[in-house]
This record gives C-alpha cells, sequence and structure tokens, in this order.
C-alpha cells in the first residue's frame, strides 16, 4: 500500500512545523530515533537495500513515518508528534531536530 502525498497532507506538515517551533507546549509527544553509522553500516547484506545504512533509514521511511501519517489526532484534532534522528559514528550527530 504506497503513501501519495496529497496538497491537504503537505499543508498540514506546514501547521504542524509553526506548532512545534511557535507553540511547543502543543507537541503530544517526541520521539528520538538513534541510528548506528559505524563502518559495518556500510556492507551490503540486507536484501533490497544498497547497505545496512540504507536499510535502517529504508525502514524508518516506510514504516515509522507510514505509521505515523496514519494515526489520527488528539481529542484536539491536532497530532503534533515530532521525531529526533540521531546519526551514531565516533560522536553523535543530530540529523533532524524535532521535526513532523
Amino acid at each position: 500500500d504506497s503513501k501519495h502525498l496529497t496538497v491537504e497532507m503537505i499543508n498540514h506538515h506546514i501547521e504542524v512545523k509553526r506548532i512545534l517551533r511557535e507553540e511547543r507546549h502543543l507537541c503530544t509527544g517526541h520521539t528520538f530515533i538513534v541510528i548506528d553509522q559505524s563502518g559495518s553500516m556500510r556492507n551490503p547484506d540486507v536484501n533490497g537495500f544498497v547497505s545496512r545504512s540504507h536499510a535502517a533509514y529504508g525502514t524508518l521511511a516506510l514504516d515509522f513515518i507510514s505509521e505515523q501519517l496514519d494515526s489520527n489526532p488528539n481529542k484536539y484534532g491536532l497530532f503534533a508528534e515530532s521525531v529526533s534522528v540521531i546519526e551514531m559514528k565516533d560522536t553523535a550527530k543530530a540529523v533532524l531536530q524535532m521535526e513532523p
């Protein structure tokens, strides 16, 4: 079941980004995802992906993000969940911070 972005979804995303930036108290949750980016993540041993790293990001997009798109809003009609993605190599680096 593929997902296609609609104008309504894009407008909702823009509004949630504004809420997360300007009205943080309305954020209903914040998920932190840590993705290993050590040398072993370059291995090409995951079917359908170039590397383990691509598989991690592919799974993030296909499973986690897809699930978020199917989620229902809270009792106020608002669904302002945010996600931060942190890559771990020698040090931690935030590649996404509080994105809807």
